[in-house]
């Protein structure tokens, strides 16, 4: 048997089955109205939408209480809590507001915070949270001013490939610590110096910095001279030529002989004499 309350002039009638016209007001008030027995959804084929003024004022669980102050009746449509589904079936709530879907109730938004939690309830977690980003750990060179990103609701070290200039090892000599080391170009592989002939042989470039590579200090090298002024056989200025008789004319020793015609000759240098005997120049 079903009991219809009619909720309008708060009185009971009980129906019989086989009372058509108490059954035609029943269905007439069923907007108002409720069973003690569940009403067969499936029969009525209704269906509860959010913020449905009619879905609202029924009962679809038929356990005497109304959708609108019922917590979560057994209608698979509003099974879920939601921003627009929250304290009750089509129950909304309002712009500046949240569904706790724990609590069921509306509460304030709160802000984004990299947690995991959706916290702004707007049903995504953790976005727009860059602006609040911790600065990196690591602040040296390139990554100085590098903040932190937010992963997997934590807040991890940021990508340093995507920080522009970083390398994971120093490649080029330019005064930036590109791999955040507190060390400046260090572990490079220096381009061979413009000269390798002679005494310069094997010799490199030098790092200035933000200067780039320069070339070394020749005059510090063993032999190196900007002009070739010693007989010894080597390549002092490393031009690729060997005792060149043009600049050693200027610095030869004047010949044993003097007379006649062989007044203010030189000696001419004979480096193989200089490497076995000891004296370069010969008459």
């Amino acid at each position: 048997m079903c009991i219809v309350l009619m909720r309008a002039s708060q009185k009971s009638f009980m129906c019989r089955h086989d009372h058509v016209l108490c059954w035609m007001m029943a269905f007439i008030l069923s907007v108002f109205s409720a069973c003690t027995e569940p009403l067969d959804l499936d029969e009525l084929d209704q269906v509860c939408r959010p913020n449905d003024p009619i879905c609202a004022q029924e009962d679809y669980d038929g356990d005497g209480v109304i959708n609108i102050v019922d917590p979560f009746p057994a209608d698979p449509r509003c099974a879920e809590r939601s921003n627009e589904s929250c304290e009750a079936c089509g129950v909304a709530c309002a712009e500046f507001e949240r569904c706790d879907v724990i609590e069921g109730l509306c509460v304030p938004r709160d802000a984004e915070r990299c947690d995991g939690v959706d916290n702004d309830g707007d049903g995504t977690a953790d976005e727009g949270v860059e602006a609040d980003a911790p600065l990196a750990d690591n602040q040296e060179g390139v990554c100085a001013r590098s903040e932190q990103r937010c992963v997997d609701g934590a807040w991890v070290v940021p990508d340093l490939s995507l920080i522009e200039g970083y390398e994971p090892d120093e490649s080029e000599c330019d005064g930036v610590d590109s791999d955040c080391d507190e060390v400046v170009d260090e572990g490079l592989t220096a381009p061979p110096a413009d000269r390798v002939f002679g005494v310069c042989a094997s010799t490199v470039k030098r790092c200035l910095g933000a200067e780039g590579w320069a070339e070394p200090v020749y005059a510090e090298l063993d032999g190196y001279e900007l002009e070739e002024s010693l007989c010894d056989g080597r390549d002092n200025d490393c031009d690729g030529v060997v005792d060149e008789l043009e600049s050693l004319s200027l610095t030869a020793p004047l010949a044993s002989v003097q007379d006649g015609l062989c007044a203010g000759s030189k000696q001419v240098c004979d480096a193989d004499r200089e490497a076995s005997r000891g004296q370069p120049f010969i008459k």
